[in-house]
């Protein structure tokens, strides 16, 4: 772990904060509005946090925090406080006032980004307090991250926007886990051209995708692209069917290789 500051009593330092036991993480330079926190690096590896949890500490409910910052990083290492790249993660403000000494508040979030290292950091206290501020236990909710899945597989029901295609470069080379190609001539510039896939898994989830170039003729990359959606019971052809927008991604930048 890595505190904010080496400003704090010996006994309550930052390995306090996350020792599975009530003992107290202190920090004199955690004054009200003036940020202070760890930076925690878990053994599992890359780890996916949607939520965590904060327990207030045995006296001074003024240092207890009222605003939180949750920040990761993939960073190949973490060095120090304010060093590295870090994506927010989560903001919690106005966290309500501890009713309790030992208390926990538990909040969640959501995030579908795995990180290898975390930033929490108190941005505020519930104040005002003149002299730092405190936690008892900080726990981080998730688990290990095993990367995005692929919903598609070779042999998937696939059907094209039109047949105009060479015999060696059909539709199920788009998804075939190999780099051969589809090419479809009918797609000339802003003319639509695609697929659709049904995935033998059944109903999935998709959140992200992922586009290879083809072998030749950077002209022909795709620059805008849909992603549509559709729960009819079979589809039998691609311009038939109900479908939603599930994303449009514009302004593709050009491939460098």
């Amino acid at each position: 772990m890595i505190a904010s500051s080496a400003n704090s009593p010996g006994s309550e330092g930052v390995a306090n904060a996350i020792d599975g036991k009530p003992t107290k993480y202190l920090n004199r330079d955690g004054k009200n509005s003036q940020s202070s926190g760890f930076i925690v690096s878990p053994a599992l590896g890359k780890t996916l946090v949607t939520g965590l949890s904060m327990q207030s500490a045995n006296d001074s409910p003024d240092r207890d925090p009222k605003a939180v910052t949750l920040e990761g990083s993939n960073d190949a290492e973490a060095t120090a406080w304010d060093a590295g790249n870090w994506e927010l993660i989560a903001q919690l403000d106005d966290i309500p006032a501890y009713t309790d000494r030992f208390q926990t508040q538990t909040f969640s979030f959501e995030n579908k980004k795995g990180y290898l290292h975390y930033r929490w950091t108190v941005v505020d206290t519930q104040g005002p307090s003149g002299c730092c501020m405190q936690i008892a236990e900080v726990a981080f909710f998730g688990g290990v991250y095993s990367g995005p899945a692929d919903v598609t597989q070779p042999g998937d029901s696939v059907i094209a926007s039109s047949s105009n295609s060479p015999g060696s470069e059909g539709v199920a080379n788009a998804i075939d886990g190999q780099p051969t190609k589809y090419l479809n001539r009918d797609g000339k510039n802003s003319q639509p051209s695609g697929f659709v896939v049904t995935p033998s898994l059944g109903m999935t989830y998709v959140t992200g995708m992922a586009l290879q170039s083809a072998n030749d003729s950077p002209d022909r990359d795709p620059k805008s692209i849909t992603l549509e959606g559709s729960n009819d019971d079979e589809i039998t052809a691609y311009d038939s069917g109900n479908w939603q927008l599930i994303t449009q991604i514009d302004d593709i930048p050009a491939w460098t290789g």
